[in-house]
């Protein structure tokens, strides 16, 4: 008998490697799959600036500056293609 081993999480090891909070990596994972803003503060229940705050936070811990340069951090991170 086999036990099926199970693909450890790219988000969750990325969010944990930058020391994101469990809140940014919520924030993290809506954004680099490509949702905006708006889509984002109504799943998460919050405001537009809060969620802006998030990802100020989450540029700063990852060291950059805007969605490709983290999407192709988190990408080369992990090897997740998308």
């Amino acid at each position: 008998m086999t036990d099926a081993v199970e693909k450890p999480d790219p988000y969750v090891i990325f969010c944990a490697e930058y020391d994101l909070s469990p809140r940014e990596s919520e924030v993290f994972r809506l954004w680099v799959t490509g949702h905006g803003l708006k889509y984002i503060q109504n799943a998460l229940f919050v405001s537009e600036s809060m969620v802006k705050s998030h990802l100020r936070s989450i540029y700063r811990k990852c060291d950059t500056h805007n969605r490709d340069k983290i999407i192709a951090l988190f990408e080369r991170e992990t090897g997740d293609q998308g």
